[in-house]
């Protein structure tokens, strides 16, 4: 329970961190949300599908995991290649990252 609350504890920090940082609008604007919830879902239907096809707790984890996060540096790449292009935003990326790190707490917290 101590390990839980330490992992969701550090991630408020460093998104805190991340997005404060940001000089125009809000310090949390509707695409980071948008960023993090997208990630989490990513993260978290990979690993019921990984499960659900037979493979083990910790193959799971580990493929959701890296799913996710290749979803997220997917996406930046995308953006850098689109017309016109938004570049490629390690903020961004952050805020995948916390998406994916919130799911891997509940999927750890669910699965033991």
């Amino acid at each position: 329970m101590k390990i839980k609350i330490l992992l969701i504890g550090m991630l408020i920090i460093m998104s805190v961190q991340l997005f404060a940082q940001e000089t125009k609008g809000p310090k949390i604007g509707k695409d980071k949300y948008l960023h993090v919830i997208a990630s989490f879902l990513a993260t978290e239907a990979s690993y019921v599908a990984m499960r659900s096809s037979g493979a083990n707790l910790n193959d799971s984890r580990v493929g959701s995991l890296m799913f996710g996060v290749s979803v997220g540096i997917g996406k930046e790449y995308y953006d850098t290649k689109k017309k016109p292009p938004t570049g490629f935003s390690y903020k961004d990326l952050a805020a995948d990252c916390i998406g994916v790190g919130l799911a891997m707490i509940c999927v750890h917290s669910i699965q033991k």
